[in-house]
């Protein structure tokens, strides 16, 4: 993410390029992972980029692990409090927005990868810089992007 967070904001500190990429990148996010659309909410006292960032991205960097306050499950379960309880699927729309930004549009991988989302097959290699083809399949998604 940072990679792709650089290459759009090449002059930004670390921080700022990734919340703003996340920020950026929240309605595609959000709309995969919970299959709702929000944008700039704030819960508590952190937006989704500020959280993913300090609880996540950072303590990951830091420490290796996440920071309590954090924790992903399988379910498709959301709890937003003291304690930010959120679905794997939060993982793989992240991954999905990196793949599917334009700054990645040269990127490819040997071989063919492909994975379901909501029973739609995806080949990675068709979605490198393109995110026509996940608006395609969920077009509330596209509507709603900026």
């Amino acid at each position: 993410m940072d990679n792709t967070a650089r290459a759009r904001r090449p002059n930004a500190k670390v921080g700022e390029r990734i919340k703003l990429f996340i920020s950026d990148e929240e309605v595609l996010i959000s709309g995969l992972a919970l299959r709702k659309i929000f944008k700039g909410v704030k819960f508590g006292e952190y937006t989704l980029p500020e959280a993913i960032y300090k609880m996540a991205r950072n303590p990951m960097m830091h420490n290796g692990e996440l920071d309590k306050r954090m924790e992903f499950v399988e379910q498709g379960m959301l709890l937003i409090g003291e304690k930010w309880i959120m679905p794997q699927s939060f993982i793989w729309a992240m991954m999905i927005s990196v793949i599917t930004a334009p700054e990645n549009s040269s990127e490819f991988l040997l071989g063919k990868a492909t994975f379901t989302l909501y029973g739609q097959q995806f080949n990675v290699s068709e979605l490198w810089g393109d995110k026509s083809k996940i608006f395609e399949k969920f077009p509330p998604i596209g509507q709603a992007y900026p």
